[in-house]
């Protein structure tokens, strides 16, 4: 029988922030194992503060504009186009294509260098993403992206590149 309770105190006081020199306040709902752990304060060595501001404005995104229309843009199956132009816009959509992206193509992130990013960058779009519930977000945002633009960056003509990215 599985029994779901609060963590004690003295566990809670057992962990350690992310690391001595860039200490990061608990962020999100603070249900166990509901966020990574890395949101809870658990130290972590692949986080760093540009993760963290990286979240924090993805989440403020999401709940801005996502998560009110979700249930909406689901049953019409339809995501509006001018979705993924205020996620490039923010600065973050190249990132579901992985880094280095063309410069030519994506402008970058306002306050994270492109020689900055990382997987865990990545990571960090597709959890503040998944939290709004609806497969049809994460995967109209990511999932298709992530999977055909690629090989057009990659090995397509200029005037393709041109026209799709």
């Amino acid at each position: 029988r599985l029994r779901m309770s609060a963590m004690s105190a003295a566990m809670a006081s057992s962990h350690t922030p992310m690391n001595a020199n860039n200490k990061q306040a608990p962020f999100g709902e603070m249900i166990p194992w509901g966020d990574p752990a890395w949101y809870r304060g658990y130290n972590s060595p692949y986080y760093r503060a540009s993760h963290a501001k990286l979240r924090a404005q993805v989440r403020a995104f999401v709940d801005k504009e996502i998560m009110p229309f979700c249930n909406q843009w689901d049953e019409a199956k339809k995501l509006p186009m001018d979705l993924l132009k205020k996620c490039a816009k923010a600065g973050w959509l190249p990132a579901v294509v992985g880094a280095p992206w063309p410069k030519d193509f994506a402008p970058e992130h306002p306050d994270i260098p492109a020689a900055e990013w990382d997987q865990f960058h990545e990571l960090i779009l597709i959890d503040e993403l998944a939290r709004t519930g609806s497969g049809s977000v994460l995967w109209g945002i990511s999932g298709g992206l992530s999977i055909g633009l690629p090989p057009v960056l990659h090995f397509g003509s200029t005037e393709l590149k041109r026209r799709v990215a």
